[in-house]
């Protein structure tokens, strides 16, 4: 600050007198310093600007380098200055508009009448600032501000079994928040009310900054009286007062301050009544705001954003107020939220439609306006932090434009209404479902959950959870998803949803990935042993061995560290095989007490029934103990054995066992063969039948060894079986009495041909369940059903054929699909979090069929590629040599010795990507297929576009 007074510059500093002023309170000193000033003297100060978008410095203004770049003066003789200092050649200088903040450019601050507050001239006065004046003690009022009381809140911990208990929690309340750029008057926390209404403002947007006081002033009627009774302050300002009023009364109600019910309830009323005058000729809040706010960018009333913040209240509490009544019944308040609730939605729109967002689905929408207005990064339906778009908007108020700062706040007060509109309709919904007797009557997962603020989002999760406790076990694991993702952040909602899946027995990635997100926020032994059993359900070898790593640091000290030291040991075979570990583990015990209803670590671990589970366990390790002191006690025997008796002649001709074992059916089918092709069997009328009844045969070998037990008695079995009757038909050269064997025989080989068939079509279904329960998709789950029933009913060769074309079909429609968890976030893989599953090409089946593949072999095939992409690549897979010139092609083996199904693929931008499956026959073939899947490469590539 500095005055030219009879040629000489007195330089006055301002930074010891008064800090954060604001360029209001700069001028008002200005005019008190032009009360010691001559009509030809000049007052002056600088103020601050941009040259080519970097701060301009002018040196030894207030004796220190101040960045500035610009002077206002005036003389009461009618001198005025207004100019932008030149600083360096050829340089323009780009000066800020200041005019919204410190009235016209051209204001005399040099007149007699200039408004000065009387608590910054008081002040100035103290400091010995040239031409101010002292006054005397303003006399104190009743409207002192008062201390508020601490309101006790819920325990967020309680909200785990009781999410809604108490009903709406401190957020929801009528939004109110603008900022101003105008300096707040000296004192505004500390002067009595009535000296800051008469003498602490200058203009409307200082008047409306003295409303700040109604948020630490309490009780709240005496003081908004004392608003709106003033003669001189203007409308917009007594109504953005009960707008304040209203919000700091909910406040407090809402967080559990019952006694200021009553007081709360005259203040809506008057807020309602106050905006029903203000909108009853333009029929509504939206138009009267929009009347307020006119369309473009050339907006200059910077108040106007104090208009959207009473708008947005105004809706709010007209919603609410109902639900702020102590005797609100609860079916007039459902009626209410949806009748008041359109209102709501329409004044966010139109905030919205103002704002030019995008238009799309409201999570697009909600995407889009966080990252135009805020710049920030969340992505379309993530929820936002009202705290840190508040601290966005506020700090960018001050240095952005009057229409940019109207926008921030218009944009804070739509994200803000459609968090209360949720929130609403889901209280309201669950109250009235609650009050008949039934929750699952509400669908609060049904509501959008895009854009939400975060306590909004966190408050739909927790009755969405009320929910899933009542409601049918079928859907409570569904609910638990949506929770989930809809507050990720929230620990007592990812906690409670987390337990809820495992106790239904859900076991997914994307269960794993929520109880990772709940480690790394509350690590603990309940959710390290919760991960370990995920993963050891999975399959998912690298994800179990970390957690059961974390799980038995964590156990350490614990009741349950025998439990988990079991669990431990039956999941690693080489702890299974050490007899000390399972004779030690066999010696502790598993606490007495045990309650998996009240404690989720025993739940976890013991199951519903923990006396059952640890009999189990310990039947378990009891057996794998006898098991290994019986095959001690049997290689010490066949050592001695060996040793003693003496070496058995072979024989000549092959036997067939007859019992399963290790190569039980090849063995049978070469001690059957080799009497066939005895010379004495050609003469037999039968062979052809004997002959077909070995070809058929060979099929067995592609199941189980159980299913051909039946078979083997029949075909080995001392004396009367298939192989010693035909030894006695070559003896005596008369096959007539095979004829009875072979019949039975046949039967044999039919049943186990069927058991087999239905045990490996079932096998192959039951693949496709992990990946079906992540995709939820009720059509598919009923067509696997569907072919359970048939693969039981299935009688004949041409039946269980088709039903194998079937089975294909809906391997190839799952693996075309990508499940809704891979959809949105992409594979996870525990080892390198960049598992790309394989995908099925497009005419990969119809390829198959061309190449003369039987129905069986594709479906195996398919089966192996939906259990490499459930192991994340861990399976059995080779490049295949030759094939480098067009792109490596790659083979994923499935090992039988009779049948080996080969599944031919390239790995492409997208991941792998199947070809074709194929049935090897033998090596010439097999180099004749490989030379036409080769070929197909640029085929291949449009499957990936596909």
């Amino acid at each position: 600050m500095a005055i030219w007074r009879s040629g000489k510059l007195e330089e006055h500093l301002i930074l010891d007198h008064v800090q954060d002023l604001g360029l209001v309170g700069v001028t008002q000193m200005a005019a008190v310093l032009s009360r010691t000033a001559e009509p030809d003297d000049i007052v002056a100060f600088a103020i601050r600007t941009e040259i080519l978008g970097k701060p301009a410095v002018v040196s030894n203004v207030a004796k220190e380098k101040v960045k500035a770049a610009g002077v206002i003066a005036r003389s009461r003789s009618g001198i005025r200055i207004f100019e932008a200092f030149q600083v360096g050649p050829g340089l323009p200088v780009t000066f800020r508009e200041v005019g919204a903040e410190i009235g016209d450019a051209g204001v005399d601050f040099t007149a007699p009448d200039f408004f000065v507050d009387a608590a910054l001239d008081d002040h100035l006065a103290q400091k010995g600032f040239p031409g101010a004046r002292r006054r005397d003690a303003p006399e104190p009022d009743a409207l002192t501000p008062e201390k508020l009381d601490a309101v006790e809140l819920e325990d967020p911990t309680a909200r785990l079994k009781h999410p809604v208990r108490g009903g709406l929690i401190p957020e929801m309340a009528p939004v109110i928040y603008a900022t101003a750029t105008t300096a707040p008057p000296i004192g505004l926390e500390t002067r009595p009310l009535g000296d800051l209404l008469d003498h602490g403002w200058r203009d409307e947007g200082q008047a409306l900054c003295l409303t700040l006081r109604l948020r630490t002033t309490w009780p709240l009627l005496p003081a908004l009286d004392a608003f709106l009774s003033h003669p001189r302050l203007p409308d917009r300002a007594k109504l953005y007062a009960l707008a304040c009023a209203c919000t700091a009364s909910s406040h407090r109600v809402l967080a559990g301050d019952l006694g200021a019910a009553a007081e709360t309830d005259v203040i809506l009323e008057r807020f309602a009544n106050a905006m029903a005058l203000q909108t009853a000729e333009v029929g509504g809040v939206v138009p009267w705001l929009l009347g307020r706010w006119p369309d473009g960018t050339e907006l200059s009333d910077r108040v106007a954003l104090f208009d959207v913040a009473v708008a947005s209240a105004s809706v709010a509490a007209a919603l609410l107020r109902p639900a702020l009544r102590l005797d609100a019944e609860v079916e007039p308040l459902y009626v209410h939220v949806e009748q008041a609730t359109p209102a709501v939605h329409a004044l966010r729109d139109a905030l919205l439609d103002r704002l030019e967002v995008p238009p799309g689905t409201i999570d697009g929408r909600f995407g889009a306006l966080v990252r135009t207005q805020f710049k920030l990064d969340w992505p379309d339906g993530a929820a936002c932090d009202m705290e840190r778009l508040r601290e966005e908007t506020g700090s960018d108020a001050r240095r952005s434009s009057d229409a940019d700062a109207i926008a921030d706040i218009a944009a804070f007060h739509a994200i803000s209404l459609h968090g209360l509109a949720t929130a609403m309709a889901a209280y309201a919904g669950y109250a009235m479902a609650r009050s008949r007797g039934d929750v699952t009557l509400t669908q609060p997962e049904a509501l959008p959950s895009g854009g939400l603020p975060r306590w909004a989002a966190a408050y739909l999760a927790r009755v969405i959870l009320v929910k899933s406790k009542h409601a049918p076990e079928a859907d409570c694991a569904a609910l638990a998803d949506r929770a989930a993702t809809i507050a990720p952040w929230e620990l007592d909602v990812l906690r409670y949803a987390n337990e809820l899946r495992f106790t239904l027995g859900v076991r997914t990635q994307r269960l794993l990935a929520d109880l990772d997100r709940e480690a790394e926020r509350a690590p603990s032994l309940e959710v390290h042993a919760t991960r370990f059993l995920v993963a050891q359900a999975l399959g998912l070898d690298a994800a179990l061995r970390a957690n059961l790593r974390r799980a038995l640091e964590a156990a350490k000290g614990s009741p349950h560290a025998w439990m988990l030291r079991v669990l431990a040991c039956l999941a690693r075979p080489g702890e299974r095989s050490q007899r000390d570990v399972l004779v030690t583990l066999l010696r502790g015990a598993a606490p007495e007490e045990l309650d998996p209803e009240k404690n989720r670590i025993v739940h976890a671990l013991y199951g519903p029934d923990p006396t059952a589970r640890v009999t189990e366990v310990r039947q378990t390790l009891q057996a794998q103990l006898d098991a290994l002191d019986e095959t001690a006690r049997t290689r010490e025997e066949r050592v001695l054995d060996l040793l003693t008796r003496p070496s058995a002649p072979r024989p000549e001709r092959p036997t067939a066992p007859v019992e399963p074992g290790p190569d039980a059916v090849q063995e049978a089918l070469v001690a059957l063969r080799w009497r066939l092709n005895r010379p004495g069997a050609a003469r037999f009328p039968n062979r052809k039948a004997l002959h077909a009844h070995a070809r058929a045969a060979e099929r067995l070998s592609q199941h189980a060894e159980a299913v051909a037990t039946e078979w083997l008695g029949v075909v080995g079995r001392a004396g009367s079986g298939l192989v010693a009757s035909l030894d006695a038909a070559l003896e005596v050269g008369d096959s007539s009495t095979l004829d009875a064997v072979l019949a039975k025989a046949e039967c044999a080989l039919g049943d186990a041909l069927t058991t087999g068939w239905r045990q490996e079509a079932g096998s192959t279904l039951n693949a496709l369940r992990p990946r079906l329960m992540e995709r939820q998709h009720s059509e598919l789950r009923a067509r696997v059903d569907a072919l359970y029933s048939e693969v039981l009913l299935a009688a004949t060769d041409a039946e269980r054929e088709v039903i194998d074309g079937r089975i294909s079909n809906l391997c190839a429609e799952v693996l075309w699909s990508p499940s809704a968890g891979e959809a949105e976030t992409g594979p996870v893989s525990p080892r390198s979090g960049h598992f790309l599953p394989m995908r099925l090409g497009r005419h990969a089946v119809q390829r198959s069929r061309d190449l003369g593949t039987a129905e069986w072999a594709i479906a195996r095939g398919l089966r192996q590629v939906v259990m490499y992409n459930l192991a994340e690549g861990r399976r059995d897979a080779k490049t295949l040599h030759g094939t480098r010139d067009r792109g490596a092609l790659c083979e994923l083996r499935h090992h039988s010795t009779a049948q080996p199904v080969r599944v031919y693929y390239r790995v492409q931008t997208g991941g792998p990507c199947v070809l074709a499956i194929h049935a090897k026959q033998d090596d010439e073939e097999q180099r004749r297929v490989l030379e036409r899947i080769d070929a197909w490469d640029d085929e291949a590539e449009g499957d990936e576009s596909s």
